[in-house]
């Protein structure tokens, strides 16, 4: 297992996400918060999951064990004792230099984002009351350095409100309380968004959308981290429409054709014009068409570029185009 760094340090233009993930070949599903910086490379930060205690597993499941049945019983009503599991730690000993293939779905986090969660996650239901999470400690005006944090028992995090974030399923193990289940649970809490539960399957052993690699801790290889998913008590009908035939569009792209190069050019390009025409994250957009049209004439050749055999003539990014024009469109009176 890779040697955790007590520090890491960041340049403040690194983006911080979220993702949640599952191994191929594997059912458990996991919670990552991470970083990646101008260059492509990652930093793990937090990395957690969901597993029965040990005490359980050694009491039912046994060779001596007599309660196989009643273990039955408590898994269809939720009742077996579960924790959090922190992989950053030592619950699982993860192959160095080995390749995990994965399927995951990630969303952009802010560092305010990030440390309110870590200060808020709870260490009540924590295998072994440790949790090796990387918290901020300094920054200059270029960099944040990040400190290791491995026991909360008596950590710098102490000052958080108990249970603050504690994820409803947590400390429970069943047929709806999932790692799958607390992994989802645990999306929506660091975001403070359920939206982005939207599209994201609640059984254990079905895999998420996109498809990624993972080794020595890390994520590898192209990521596609989705800004938050519009939201309809956040923003006006107009923009609500527009902003989703956006957000459609770009979830749809990584599904298909991942190793071909213009489908991360055209996923970062969809990402551009959603981010620039997203009040939440832009409020200095001051004319909608003009906006649509400069990112449309900059962006001509890859809207109309094919990436595989097709038997229509426009591709699905140049339909979107259309809509969002005839939806920007005066109405007539």
């Amino acid at each position: 297992m890779p040697n955790l760094p007590y520090q890491i340090t960041l340049p403040k233009n690194s983006q911080f996400y979220v993702t949640i993930f599952k191994e191929k070949n594997a059912d458990p599903s996991y919670i990552l918060f991470g970083a990646i910086d101008n260059q492509g490379k990652h930093s793990t930060l937090a990395f957690l999951h969901k597993t029965c205690t040990i005490e359980c597993v050694e009491e039912r499941c046994g060779p001596n064990s007599n309660k196989k049945f009643q273990t039955i019983s408590d898994f269809l009503h939720n009742r077996i004792p579960a924790n959090l599991a922190s992989e950053l730690t030592h619950f699982r000993v993860w192959p160095s230099n080995t390749s995990e293939k994965i399927s995951y779905k990630a969303f952009a986090l802010t560092k305010e984002q990030y440390d309110e969660f870590i200060k808020a996650l709870p260490t009540s239901h924590v295998l072994y009351k440790i949790l090796d999470v990387y918290t901020p400690i300094s920054h200059s005006s270029h960099t944040y350095i990040l400190k290791n944090i491995s026991s909360r028992s008596n950590s710098e995090l102490e000052n958080s409100i108990d249970d603050a974030i504690q994820s409803k399923s947590s400390n429970q193990f069943g047929i709806n309380k999932t790692c799958r289940h607390t992994a989802i649970e645990l999306l929506i809490q660091s975001l403070q968004n359920p939206d982005v539960a939207r599209g994201i399957p609640t059984f254990a052993l079905k895999k998420l959308p996109y498809q990624g690699e993972f080794r020595n801790l890390k994520m590898h290889g192209t990521f596609y981290i989705l800004p938050i998913p519009p939201s309809r008590k956040q923003l006006e009908p107009d923009v609500y429409r527009r902003l989703s035939r956006i957000y459609k569009r770009m979830e749809k792209i990584p599904l298909r054709y991942t190793n071909h190069p213009a489908t991360k050019e055209k996923f970062l390009a969809l990402k551009e014009l959603y981010t620039q025409l997203d009040p939440r994250t832009n409020s200095s957009l001051t004319n909608l068409v003009d906006a649509i049209q400069t990112w449309e004439e900059k962006n001509t050749v890859l809207i109309d570029q094919h990436r595989g055999f097709s038997l229509f003539k426009s591709t699905a990014t140049r339909d979107m185009v259309e809509d969002l024009k005839k939806m920007t469109r005066p109405k007539k009176k």
